[in-house]
């Protein structure tokens, strides 16, 4: 970033400065999703939503999905300003987690369009401002109608890769603009248990604690899940075999529906606690001026 940009940052943070370095710090990493965010920052004559986080913070919500706040957002195509190698191959791994997901969460056959839809919506599952009426209802929506193309630069390159997805209905070049394609997946159950066994850490754990109440029964605390902190850069490799815990929950009808619960569960309080500390960080104006203008979206989205 260059200086004057930078210079016209910290003038927006002014309202904060006043806080202390620490007090802030402390908040950023403490509270919420680890983001430092503000709205209606001017860089250059733009109006810009600008955040700050640091890489650990970055990486471990890209591995693991603990927050799902950062990761939900790279799991959308963005424009990348300034490369890090630590990111770009954390990031892989939250790409190929997206797609593990949302096979979990789709039948076995279904359109480009529909795999994208959902892969964008993960992050909205949770999201308060989705459940109040503070956002566009269509806003997944529209970002695959406008977006298509880019999340096929995003993900192709990962879904060629896999041998558990095939295309069994390619249409024309007119009519594909709308994703219209038909994709099918495996449904055997080792493959799919391999599907759970791959998903983050963090997220994965959720899921297991979900079934374990589910199904009244205990994993026990010292049982080891696959992919620890020693293991997390291996997360995209997808080679781990299930175990017959994994093949379980692959079987068992109620496993879209814990996958939705463990999203929900994921979301709901940082993006909560997030929207609270904008509004202490961004002052009272600034997040009301915000808030006004994400329901007058959702009001326009749902005409």
């Amino acid at each position: 970033m260059a200086r004057a940009q930078f210079a016209a940052v910290q003038r927006s943070l002014r309202g904060t400065s006043n806080l202390g370095k620490f007090a802030v710090a402390q908040c950023q990493d403490a509270f919420g999703a680890g983001v430092y965010f503000h709205p209606f920052v001017t860089v250059n004559g733009t109006l810009i939503k600008y955040g700050v986080t640091n890489i650990d913070t970055i990486c471990r919500d890209l591995l693991t999905w603990d927050t799902l706040y950062i990761a939900g957002r790279l799991q959308k195509p963005t424009r990348t300003i300034w490369n890090n190698s630590r990111v770009q191959e954390a990031n892989q791994a939250n790409l190929l987690s997206a797609i593990n997901v949302a096979l979990l969460l789709l039948p076995e056959t279904f359109t480009e369009q529909e795999l994208y839809t959902t892969i964008a919506g993960i992050s909205y599952l949770g999201d308060p401002r989705m459940s109040v009426g503070g956002d566009n209802p269509r806003k997944v929506q529209n970002m695959i109608e406008h977006q298509l193309d880019d999340f096929r630069k995003l993900y192709n390159p990962l879904l060629k890769a896999m041998s558990n997805i095939s295309t069994i209905s390619c249409q024309s070049a007119i009519t594909n603009l709308a994703g219209s394609s038909k994709l099918q997946q495996n449904l055997d159950p080792t493959v799919r248990g391999r599907l759970v066994r791959n998903l983050p850490s963090a997220f994965r754990a959720k899921v297991y604690s979900q079934f374990e109440r589910r199904l009244g029964i205990s994993l026990g605390i010292n049982r080891p899940i696959p992919h620890e902190a020693d293991d997390e850069g291996n997360e995209e490799s997808g080679q781990g075999l299930p175990g017959s815990f994994e093949v379980r929950l692959a079987q068992d009808n109620g496993l879209r529906q814990e996958i939705k619960r463990a999203i929900q569960k994921t979301v709901r309080w940082p993006s909560f606690a997030q929207s609270i500390k904008s509004a202490i960080t961004a002052g009272f104006n600034r997040s009301w001026r915000y808030a006004i203008e994400k329901r007058q979206k959702a009001a326009s989205g749902r005409r």
